[in-house]
């Protein structure tokens, strides 16, 4: 999960117009990402750690940025 998490967050920095394939590689794994991350059923947890709210945030806003326009990220 951190490693997606860094991905998407790179993929932000980069221009869409460039045909990168960190976009491809965002797009295929985003849906999944935020359904591990965020699934209230099974809320993730690597212990009892600040760092997994990070990862949340980070995945939250690195999504956001993506997709501006898209109202239903969660």
């Amino acid at each position: 999960a951190i490693a997606c998490v860094k991905l998407c967050k790179a993929s932000t920095y980069i221009n869409w117009e460039d045909n990168s394939v960190i976009f491809l590689l965002v797009q295929s794994m985003v849906v999944d990402l935020k359904n591990l991350l965020f699934n209230p059923s099974k809320p993730f947890s690597r212990g009892s750690q600040p760092a997994d709210v990070d990862l949340m945030i980070d995945c939250l806003v690195s999504c956001f940025r993506i997709s501006p326009h898209n109202n239903q990220h969660f």
